[in-house]
């Protein structure tokens, strides 16, 4: 695996190719807080981190609501650890999303596709891991294939750190902004509460949630495992003064993932923090959560 910032991403090396994918089972039935999906508001009344359920075989999926509007992303230059690949740039988002309330775990793996390909079994509601993004992508086609009208799918890169910033500002976009110090290793005092990284995992992912969420109700962003983004990666628009759609490049050879892991120094699970690799690329600490469009 190819690593944007060496010096502080502690991932693992131990990475096979991409294989087969195991059967599914059925979904039985959907709901959105309890509410069939014909009677779920429409996009204009929602809050944002209002909150959406999807039931999988017995097993709840939880979405929160992603507002539409613009931000700035990525990182300045004077921000600790910042890399080349993070320059600033306005993102617009005229519509908003579901995204999965925490990183798609075991259980939520096993409903659609049966087998467990993760390194650390024995926790069904810990993140799924050892999937590739061409894994990610067979499980949402059979997901999308099951439930009624579909549209689940990987967020773009823009979209991933949009909702991981949750309208918040710095480096984290968390409540406590006193990362002030100039090393990869620094954090701001709140990011124990927020994240699961180096310094607090114990060396290995946790269940999902049990972090504090960010002010759109999103668990997890920072820390636990990577999660694959949509698109390919590449170079950011040069649009700081104006806001612009922008997806990703329309090609490429590697895929993005975002947020860091249970193993990365604080450097590693800022918001505007980038990596890639190429899609049939499996590891222990890289997972995905889903999205779902209004």
């Amino acid at each position: 695996m190819k690593a944007r910032i060496a010096q502080v991403l502690l991932l693992s090396a131990a990475i096979v190719q991409a294989g087969a994918i195991a059967p599914m089972h059925a979904i039985r039935s959907q709901t959105s807080q309890g509410v069939p999906a014909r009677e779920a508001a429409s996009p204009a009344s929602l809050s944002a981190g209002e909150r959406k359920v999807w039931k999988v075989k017995e097993v709840d999926f939880a979405f929160r609501w992603v507002p539409p509007g613009d931000a700035v992303l990525g990182s300045p230059s004077s921000e600790p650890c910042s890399q080349k690949d993070e320059r600033r740039w306005h993102a617009a988002f005229p519509k908003g999303l579901w995204m999965q309330e925490t990183e798609l775990t075991q259980d939520q793996w096993q409903a659609v596709m049966s087998a467990n390909p993760s390194k650390s079994k024995g926790c069904a509601s810990c993140p799924v891991e050892q999937v590739s993004w061409d894994d990610a992508q067979e499980f949402l086609r059979k997901l999308n294939g099951l439930v009624e009208g579909g549209g689940f799918r990987l967020p773009t890169e823009p979209e991933w750190e949009y909702a991981a910033r949750g309208g918040g500002e710095g480096a984290f976009g968390l409540p406590c902004h006193d990362y002030i110090r100039r090393t990869c290793q620094d954090h701001p005092a709140c990011l124990d509460e927020f994240a699961w990284y180096a310094a607090n995992s114990d060396g290995k992912s946790h269940p999902a949630g049990q972090k504090k969420p960010n002010a759109w109700g999103l668990r997890d962003m920072h820390g636990n495992v990577w999660e694959w983004c949509e698109g390919w990666y590449g170079r950011y628009p040069d649009t700081f003064d104006k806001t612009v759609e922008w997806a990703g490049p329309e090609g490429g050879k590697t895929r993005v993932f975002r947020g860091g892991a249970w193993n990365s120094l604080p450097g590693s699970v800022r918001a505007a923090v980038r990596d890639f690799t190429a899609p049939s690329t499996r590891s222990k600490v890289i997972g995905f959560r889903c999205v779902k469009d209004s």
